[in-house]
């Protein structure tokens, strides 16, 4: 069995940003389920909850119905999607606990300013950024964040609810989500 760890974890940019080594191989892992597509009950993230880094994966599967807190063991495809590592093709998914704790990492908004080895180190995981201030919203509804350190986006494909809408110079004491990687940011 390979840790998401392991299947995450490369110091080598490439041609694009930071793939991984087993893209295109069937590998086993498991994780705890920490965000779950509402539009999509089977398109989820996993992550290892003894991993500081290099710990969460995206699960893109027709199949399955993951629950938050659902610990997981599975068989699945490594497939990088435009330099965003995700599972696909699960072979077989075992529920082996339920009830599991999803607390999200503090880190700081500028790890997910561009793609560098300190961003990709969160591609994946539950993550928390404090004390933001909103320095803009795109054409998508998407908002630029800031916490000092640098700006990062942050969009609504996980969200469950009605997409606040929120002013340029507001502020967030904090905000939980899952890190994405896509369209280069």
């Amino acid at each position: 069995e390979l840790s998401i760890y392991d299947i995450q974890y490369t110091d080598v940019q490439g041609d694009y940003c930071y793939e991984s080594v087993y893209d295109q191989q069937c590998v086993r892992t498991s994780g705890v389920v920490t965000a779950v597509n509402p539009g999509e009950m089977s398109s989820f993230y996993l992550q290892d909850p003894n991993s500081d880094f290099y710990a969460g994966i995206y699960v893109f599967d027709g199949n399955q119905n993951p629950v938050l807190g659902d610990e997981v063991t599975m068989i699945a495809t490594v497939n990088e999607y435009y330099s965003f590592t995700e599972l696909t093709d699960v072979s077989s998914y075992t529920v082996e606990s339920t009830g599991n704790s999803t607390i999200p990492t503090v880190i700081s908004t500028g790890y997910l300013s561009s793609c560098s080895a300190e961003g990709e180190a969160f591609e994946g995981m539950l993550v928390e950024i404090n004390n933001v201030i909103i320095d803009g919203v795109d054409e998508y509804g998407n908002w630029i964040v800031n916490d000092g350190t640098g700006a990062c986006e942050v969009d609504d494909y996980m969200f469950d609810g009605d997409w606040p809408e929120p002013a340029v110079g507001q502020e967030y004491a904090s905000i939980v989500g899952v890190v994405d990687y896509a369209y280069s940011t």
